[in-house]
Formats: C-alpha cells, sequence, structure tokens
C-alpha cells in the first residue's frame, strides 16, 4: 500500500509548476521549490503552509522566494509566523522574513546560535507558541548530539510535518550509482527512513523513541515530508516502518 501512496503523489505533482499550491487538507498545502545539490544530490524542496484561527498563515521551511511563490502564499492569507524544523535548514527564512516583516519568525534548537542575524521571536520547544496553539501540536525529537528537530502536527488533517528525520528521495531522481548510496542510506521511496548517517548521531535512542512514540500517539493519517514524495496512505504503517530503527535490540 505504501508503493500505492507514492505513486499517487507523484502523479498530483506532476501537473504542478513551482509556485502552485497543493491543497492536502483542510486549511493546509504544500509548496515545492527548486532542487538542490546537497553532497552532489539532487534534493527535492518542500514548504508547508497551515491557516491559522486568525486565517493568518503559518510557514514551515521556506522553500527558495519567487515573486510567483510569494503571491500563491499571499493570495491564502498575510503570513504570521515563519518556522524551520532543524538547524539546516535556514538558508531561505531571511527573504521570506523580509518579504513577511510582520510575521514572526521561531528558531528550532541550534539556529540562534547559528544565525545571530535572523530576528527570532523565540526557541520552538515540545509546546505549540499561542498563535498556533490548537491548530498545530510539536514535538523536539532529541537523543542526538548531531541536530534536534521539531516535528508538527496539524490536528484537522491529521498531517504529520517532518523534516530531515525522514527522507523519501523519489529514486528516479538520481543517477544509478547515487540510487545505489542512496538506497544503503535508507532514503529512497517508498521505503524512505531515517538516513543512516543521521541515525549513527544518537546517542541515546531511548529518548528519541519516547519523543516518536508521543507523536505516533497522535494518529497521523499522512506525512509531508520535505524531501521526496508524501505519504497519503498508511501514513502510520509507513512510520513504524521508518523509525523501526529505534525500537530496542
Amino acid at each position: 500500500m505504501h508503493v500505492a501512496a507514492f505513486v499517487g503523489y507523484g502523479r498530483a505533482m506532476s501537473q504542478q509548476n513551482g509556485a502552485q499550491l497543493h491543497r492536502i487538507g483542510e486549511r493546509i498545502w504544500t509548496l515545492d521549490g527548486d532542487r538542490i545539490s546537497f553532497l552532489t544530490f539532487p534534493y527535492e524542496l518542500r514548504m508547508t503552509i497551515v491557516q491559522l484561527a486568525d486565517e493568518s498563515l503559518f510557514l514551515h521551511s521556506p522553500v527558495q522566494l519567487t515573486d510567483e511563490r510569494r503571491a500563491s502564499v499571499s493570495s491564502l492569507g498575510p503570513v504570521s509566523a515563519i518556522v524551520t524544523p532543524n538547524k539546516l535548514h535556514h538558508l531561505f527564512l531571511s527573504p521570506w522574513a523580509s518579504a513577511f516583516p510582520d510575521a514572526k519568525l521561531y528558531a528550532p534548537p541550534g539556529l540562534c546560535k547559528k544565525r545571530p542575524d535572523l530576528p527570532f521571536a523565540g526557541e520552538l520547544g515540545d509546546s505549540p507558541e499561542t498563535q498556533w496553539e490548537g491548530i498545530l501540536h510539536q514535538c523536539v525529537v532529541r537523543g542526538s548530539f548531531f541536530m534536534e528537530e521539531v516535528l508538527f502536527f496539524h490536528i484537522a488533517s491529521a498531517t504529520l510535518i517532518v523534516g530531515d528525520l525522514i527522507e523519501n528521495h523519489d529514486p528516479q531522481a538520481f543517477s544509478p550509482w547515487q540510487r545505489g548510496i542512496g538506497r544503503l542510506n535508507c532514503m529512497l521511496a517508498p521505503d524512505g527512513a531515517t538516513p543512516m548517517n543521521y541515525r549513527l548521531s544518537f546517542l541515546s535512542r531511548k529518548r528519541a523513541r519516547a519523543d516518536i512514540e508521543r507523536v505516533l500517539s497522535w494518529g497521523p493519517r499522512q506525512v509531508v515530508v520535505m524531501h521526496g514524495p508524501c505519504i497519503f496512505v498508511d501514513a502510520e504503517a509507513f512510520l513504524r516502518r521508518a523509525f523501526a530503527w529505534l525500537s530496542p535490540a
């Protein structure tokens, strides 16, 4: 069933351009960016937009800013919050913050120190900010000495929004040698998971396992990933498989 979910999303995305919104539930959309090269691998980028109770917008991990993308987002309402899930995803925060100066910018653990030039309103934790309380749950996944990531859950659509804790790259976007490495690194769709190189940084898997169990208790029915096809079928099974490496030996 997870293969069907992968193929179905690929069809939907093939009809889009780089500035078209893709509605995935009530008051939640995704918008794709341009691929970037990361360690020579072509990485898809995806941002998520959530409309809050006051009809303002919450932007998750902005992609490259263009006039067209700004217009697409603005068509949904004013932007009030901009977040990113981990300290790696900061390259495009500044342009979006400048484009929407009334929006508050929030940092994941470690990013305030890395980007002191950005005007963060605060650092994300395990409890939602007042702006999105009742709309989104959130949880910091700890246990890694390299990077902590904040997972968000859109309550109304039961959508889990993931950063780099799961990569699910389309194999067809990779060259043959890249597919071989991607398969060994456990980051190819439809069996995407936490990449092996990231797993090695988790010295406390018990802590991470407790955080992931909390996230699973929310009952995700679909998963938005930033790198690769999203999951709209059998989301819980996909997540348990993706995080099976955290299970006790």
